[in-house]
């Protein structure tokens, strides 16, 4: 039988349920995929996924490797989508993943899928040979294993394809904003004299250089080296009488960091040098957006402040988790925080 995106998911979960030796080749896994298995308790079940490509959320996997009749291995040249029951068996092109079965919601790219099952039973024994072939060549799967995959998968939804590339970052869909490296850096206490002398400096001798930056872009913070690096920076003031400004979003140039001998202090401080842009990971923010980020930050804002690490004159907060609570504290129930847009 031939098989499409309309039903592919539908039919998976159909052969999951109804066969009591399951074997599973399927390449990559997304978030909530495991419970395609929740009627799984009694059944064995072997599965082979690939960790090492960046296409597998780590999250399933580890819920599988927990799960009691479950096995679960890896191998690293798998691309495979194959389902075998003792009397059924599917082949497609269907990942257990986001543009597979859509397993993480609005999130996905949507691919069209297809697939054949077939219940002839010389094909299915031919299926069950090759997997278990595929199974004694793979590997268990270890801690270090799950440990090096959660970094190839944050690195890859750091890069993935943006439904909101090109447009503006306050209509990009909540979901999609989810592991961005985009954050607020929402600070209080207005940099010392010294620095913006030392600011000078190094603003002079970055115009000597042949690569120099446009200096005019350019900006700082002080002594806030814990600023992520490689990362999308939404400054915001927060005054100590509640005032909230917005000024601009930017990224950090580790290379003209600077330490220096704070003369009003007496004490080590540093510069963390950052340039200025008018986008957000590919999507403008102009200044429009920037008075309606500071109205909607209003509401919410000294809560994100009380949860700054105690002593810190500073707080550094995704831009996805605090849409996230402004969107809970809209929509206290919950019922459509993942499915609606920003705005």
């Amino acid at each position: 039988m031939f098989i499409t995106s309309r039903n592919y998911a539908n039919e998976v979960q159909t052969i999951i349920d109804n066969s009591c030796n399951l074997s599973i080749a399927v390449a990559f896994w997304g978030c909530n995929s495991e419970q395609i298995f929740s009627n799984c308790r009694n059944k064995t079940t072997r599965i082979v996924c690939n960790l090492t490509m960046g296409g597998t959320n780590p999250d399933p996997i580890v819920k599988l490797r927990a799960t009691k009749n479950i096995e679960i291995r890896q191998f690293n040249e798998l691309h495979a989508k194959v389902i075998a029951g003792e009397n059924i068996a599917l082949i497609g092109s269907a990942n257990f993943s986001t543009n597979g079965l859509n397993f993480e919601c609005e999130e996905g790219i949507g691919w069209e899928e297809a697939g054949l099952i077939t219940k002839d039973t010389i094909e299915i024994n031919k299926i069950q040979a090759w997997f278990n072939e595929l199974w004694n060549k793979s590997k268990s799967i270890t801690d270090n294993d799950i440990e090096t995959a959660e970094k190839i998968w944050k690195s890859r939804r750091e890069h993935r394809q943006q439904k909101g590339s090109g447009g503006s970052l306050l209509e990009c869909p909540l979901t999609d904003l989810k592991d961005r490296p985009i954050y607020l850096a929402i600070w209080r206490e207005h940099a010392s004299e010294s620095a913006d002398v030392e600011f000078e400096s190094i603003k002079e001798s970055a115009s000597q250089t042949e690569t120099a930056p446009s200096l005019d872009k350019l900006d700082f913070f002080e002594d806030w080296g814990e600023l992520p690096e490689d990362a999308s920076l939404i400054s915001v003031y927060y005054g100590p009488k509640g005032k909230i400004e917005v000024e601009y979003s930017c990224r950090r140039i580790p290379g003209l960091d600077r330490d220096f001998q704070n003369k009003e202090t007496s004490e080590q401080s540093s510069l963390q040098i950052v340039i200025k842009e008018k986008s957000v990971c590919n999507m403008s923010f102009d200044a429009k957006e920037m008075r309606a980020m500071q109205n909607r930050l209003k509401p919410i804002i000294k809560e994100l402040w009380n949860d700054r690490p105690e002593g810190d004159d500073a707080t550094i907060v995704s831009l996805y988790d605090f849409l996230h609570k402004e969107s809970a504290l809209r929509d206290p129930a919950g019922s459509v925080l993942e499915k609606r847009n920003i705005r």
